[in-house]
């Protein structure tokens, strides 16, 4: 996605709103290179939240969250540069925003105030913790993880820390849903055939062989399917669990 700005300043500078900024602090680049300055009209694979009284974007560039006023102008970085921050997304109220960060060696869940204070580190461990999204209340994020092996959403409790699990996506599941659209499939190609040539008069002379077969608990009209052959396995049918 590329989104434009009037002007999105990246001031890489030293010192730029640190005063704003909460632990960590706004480090120099690491190295000791130089900061140089630019602008930016343009961003790639970005994120932008747009605050609930309409006023503010909250954007993921180049692994920094920045606010932007929504009218257009200058933008403020929230973040430092060892976040690898990405996807913000404001609270119901407002007061804060939620995102995931690979700060500390895995993507984690963290909150932070617009003005780039009081930053929390919500989630932890060696899961993959990404895409939070708040409840309308604001008092729980979902968002998906890989905690049960599998890509699955979860639920956070920001009171307490608990947690839930919310899906189940294993592989067996997975089996079976395509198992099943399989099946539904070839159930349903026949009944939408005899559905179009009911619509035209039969073709003078002897009837052709029917290409239609029963599958499963599917009955079809007109010419008798063919018999199966000696030794071929039975086709079964989708299923009660296949809806």
């Amino acid at each position: 996605m590329t989104s434009s700005f009037k002007t999105l300043a990246l001031a890489l500078m030293l010192g730029t709103a640190a005063s704003a900024l909460a632990q960590p602090a706004n480090l120099p680049p690491p190295g000791g290179e130089k900061p140089t300055a630019f602008d930016v009209h343009e961003g790639t694979s970005m994120a932008v939240s747009v605050s609930p009284d309409g006023k503010w974007l909250a954007v993921d560039l180049q692994g920094s969250l920045w606010i932007i006023p929504a009218k257009g102008g200058k933008a403020k970085r929230m973040t430092d540069y060892f976040n690898d921050a990405r996807q913000p997304v404001w609270s119901p109220d407002g007061s804060r925003l939620v995102y995931f960060a690979y700060r500390d060696g895995n993507y984690d869940l963290w909150t932070i105030r617009p003005d780039g204070s009081d930053m929390k580190k919500l989630t932890d461990g060696v899961y993959d913790d990404r895409d939070p999204a708040f409840s309308p209340d604001g008092k729980s994020i979902a968002f998906s993880s890989d905690r049960s092996g599998n890509y699955d959403i979860w639920t956070l409790d920001i009171a307490t820390g608990a947690m839930k699990q919310v899906s189940s996506n294993d592989q067996a599941d997975i089996a079976e849903r395509g198992r099943c659209a399989r099946l539904i499939r070839r159930s349903e190609a026949p009944n939408r055939a005899t559905t179009r040539s009911s619509r035209s008069p039969p073709a003078p002379g002897p009837a052709p062989p029917s290409p239609h077969r029963t599958v499963g608990s599917v009955a079809m009209r007109g010419a008798a399917a063919p018999a199966p052959r000696a030794g071929a396995p039975a086709e079964a049918g989708p299923g009660p669990g296949c809806t």
